[in-house]
């Protein structure tokens, strides 16, 4: 991890193997923000503001007639 950076390492132990993994720590503000465009996403969507698509070709579809 370079220095400076928000990360840390977890390490664990299972069955024998010791496990390094990175972790990011993020400040709450951040993953509080994240959270509320997340709740604003999905209440769009079931509003109906905000379209779901049920494969890439339809997103794509999309697209292509808002282009016109």
């Amino acid at each position: 991890m370079a220095p400076g950076n928000r990360g840390k390492l977890k390490i664990t132990e299972k069955d024998g193997v010791i496990q390094i993994m990175p972790v990011v720590v993020y400040p709450k503000r951040y993953l509080d923000e994240l959270k509320q465009e997340i709740t604003d996403i999905k209440n769009k969507i079931d509003t109906g503001d905000r379209p779901i698509f049920d494969n890439v070709e339809a997103l794509f579809q999309q697209l292509d007639f808002q282009e016109t």
